[in-house]
């Protein structure tokens, strides 16, 4: 009963046309849009309805959540689901946004007993109870640039996903055991080769925060699977065939070769 409920109300919610407003807003704040095949657009924009629909918003520290607020990061987000329909990210029960960054606070990490530093800037964070947490400047910045390579809501829904099977390790589910260990032998092989690289001096694609664990690796190599794809197939080649398998769509048809 339930789910018809919500079929019901997404198909009379897709069937709505786009308001023009709202496209300005997408056009604008979301560079990628441009690049979209028009069935990849299309389906951006009904995954940003549904998102914008059914996702909570709420902003801190006087920040006032607009329409343009929750479209920006709604239509990011909808990139992720560029690849597959089935999930909206239903198990994020709000974005909270920051009008300025963040610090954080030191604590002890109860999983390795690691004291975590404290006072540190934050663009934003996946919560433990699946919730988002953005800096609207840094959404802003990652959205308009297509190619820069830097996207703060691309990182932090990586680690949502990653999330999903209960634990953050830099393995999303993946559909077989033996996909499962494909994904674990590329990611740590990568793992050690961007760590001798950095330990070596040498220049790196990756940012070099990508180099301490896993879940990190994911969720960098993500940002630049959506928006520096040539470059990531080019210098990672398995890490990108381990993302195109898993985001189910291949970025590369966005950018010309020379970019």
């Amino acid at each position: 009963m339930f789910g018809f409920s919500k079929r019901s109300r997404r198909k009379k919610l897709l069937q709505e046309p786009l308001p023009d407003a709202w496209q300005r807003i997408i056009e604008k704040n979301v560079a990628v849009v441009s690049l979209l095949s028009p069935a990849e657009r299309e389906r951006l924009i009904e995954a940003t309805k549904i998102i914008v629909a059914e996702r909570s918003f709420v902003g801190l520290g006087g920040f006032a959540i607009t329409d343009e607020v929750k479209l920006t990061i709604a239509a990011q987000a909808a990139i992720l689901l560029l690849g597959e329909e089935g999930y909206y990210f239903e198990r994020v029960p709000t974005f909270f946004v920051h009008p300025h960054h963040q610090r954080t606070e030191s604590h002890r990490d109860l999983t390795t007993a690691v004291l975590v530093e404290e006072n540190v800037l934050i663009e934003g964070q996946a919560l433990a109870q699946g919730e988002i947490r953005l800096v609207w400047g840094d959404v802003l910045y990652g959205g308009r640039d297509a190619g820069d390579g830097e996207n703060v809501v691309l990182h932090e829904l990586a680690h949502h996903l990653d999330r999903l099977d209960g634990d953050v390790g830099g393995i999303p589910p993946l559909p077989s055991d033996a996909a499962r260990e494909h994904w674990i032998r590329v990611f740590d092989r990568e793992l050690a080769e961007l760590r001798h690289e950095i330990a070596s001096g040498y220049d790196v694609f990756l940012h070099e925060a990508a180099a301490e664990n896993r879940a990190e690796l994911f969720a960098y190599s993500t940002e630049c699977y959506f928006e520096q794809p040539r470059e990531l197939a080019e210098f990672h080649q398995e890490l990108f065939e381990c993302l195109r398998s898993f985001y189910k769509t291949d970025p590369r048809a966005w950018f010309k070769a020379e970019q």
